[in-house]
């Protein structure tokens, strides 16, 4: 019994240790088992992708194989059409006399294109344009024909439109003009023989404008107040008035030194130049004796020209002349004519009160003949001429071009220290 109680003791106390292991070895068969339900799955979702791969293989040969089957059906449809066309083409170029090459290329082109073309779309294409095209040319064998000129006949009538415009300018030309006033010749004047070769020489045939309007007067003893522009022939017209009144009325007692019969005034140096230039010229069969006295001159030298001979004609700038009158170098006391050229030009230039001082040296208004020449009228200018001149006649030239629109005037304001530096800056 106590053996047995052992034996029962013994196998009870390895029971728990038994039972121990079966719970141990419980969770392994549980992993193992949960592991293969894995890998079945795993194996299942495999199986399922690769059918369904295998679906998409097969789904994609079939739409290729469709494809195929339809591009050969459209490429073969496409040469049927384009058979048909070429056969209808073919059957109008023999009914024509002169296929045109266009219809000739068109026709060509889908028997040629058909088979070289991998492609059903360019054999549609082709086929479509041919179609288009000869619906064109049936609509317009079918229209009727237009009244309306095409562009060819347009073209043709451009000539004769501009043939119309060249009559109608031409005609325009052709149409009478404004009556000009006539021309009045040099031979009109009572001229000195000496002046009358002078101007022949210079190529003068008729007067200009101012010329024949103021030599009708000046040429008489009369004052004249002139309105003319530069360039109008103003200079020749009192030129020739002072030399054909010195010819006509020559002195014949004895003459001093530095008294000028004549007296012009000038604004600037270059103008007094150019018209010193002048009455030389003028002079040149007259031998009377011309005087230029300006600024920026060797003062000796022009007293030098003073002493030479008695002087005749002098012009002069105000400044200098001024200066010789007021040294005693020159006297105005015998001046029988005096010309006040571009007036405007000395009142803006400031030197109305050198010349006022200058007039006042030269005889009464009355005992002398005044010219004044102005481009402008300005009350100055009229009261100038009313102060200096005896019963003035007016005349004036209405201008042919402004000279402000002819030339660009710039004003450069510098000091007197900067114009030689701006003068070699312009120049350069």
């Amino acid at each position: 019994m106590q053996e047995e109680n052992v034996q029962g003791e013994s196998t009870a106390a390895q029971d728990p240790l038994a039972s121990e292991q079966d719970v141990a070895s419980q969770p392994d068969e549980s992993e193992e088992q949960t592991n293969a339900a894995q890998v079945d799955e795993s194996k299942e979702a495999v199986g399922e992708v690769a059918h369904d791969s295998a679906e998409e293989s097969t789904e994609a040969s079939a739409d290729e194989t469709t494809e195929d089957s339809a591009g050969e059906s459209a490429q073969q449809a496409a040469e049927e059409v384009a058979e048909e066309e070429a056969a209808e083409t073919a059957t109008e170029e023999a009914r024509e006399s002169a296929a045109e090459p266009a219809a000739q290329e068109t026709a060509a082109s889908p028997a040629n294109s058909a088979p070289a073309s991998s492609e059903g779309s360019t054999a549609e294409q082709a086929a479509e344009h041919e179609a288009s095209e000869q619906e064109g040319e049936t609509a317009t064998a079918e229209a009727p024909q237009s009244d309306e000129p095409t562009a060819e006949q347009e073209i043709e009538t451009q000539p004769e439109a501009a043939d119309e415009t060249e009559g109608e300018a031409s005609a325009a030309q052709e149409a009478p003009a404004k009556p000009e006033a006539p021309k009045v010749s040099f031979d009109t004047f009572d001229l000195q023989k000496p002046l009358r070769k002078a101007i022949d020489k210079l190529g003068f045939e008729h007067c200009t404008p101012i010329q024949a309007q103021s030599l009708v007067h000046t040429l008489q003893g009369h004052d004249v107040t002139g309105k003319a522009q530069t360039g109008t022939g103003k200079t020749a017209a009192f030129l020739i008035t002072i030399i054909n009144d010195l010819l006509s009325n020559p002195i014949k007692e004895k003459r001093y030194l530095a008294e000028p019969r004549a007296l012009v005034v000038a604004p600037t140096r270059e103008l007094a130049i150019q018209i010193a230039s002048d009455a030389d010229l003028l002079n040149k069969y007259s031998g009377l004796h011309t005087v230029t006295l300006v600024g920026g001159e060797d003062y000796q030298k022009q007293t030098r020209a003073l002493d030479a001979k008695p002087v005749d004609i002098v012009v002069a700038t105000p400044g200098r002349l001024l200066d010789f009158v007021s040294n005693g170098n020159l006297h105005l006391g015998m001046i029988e004519l005096m010309v006040l050229d571009e007036a405007d030009r000395m009142l803006d230039m400031g030197f109305i009160p050198q010349v006022r001082q200058i007039v006042a040296r030269t005889p009464r208004k009355d005992c002398r003949q005044t010219l004044l020449f102005s481009a402008t009228y300005t009350p100055e200018i009229v009261e100038l001429s009313d102060r200096w001149a005896m019963n003035p006649i007016m005349v004036e030239v209405a201008p042919e071009r402004v000279a402000a629109d002819a030339v660009d005037q710039i004003v450069y304001l510098v000091t007197t220290a900067d114009k030689y530096n701006l003068l070699y800056n312009l120049i350069n």
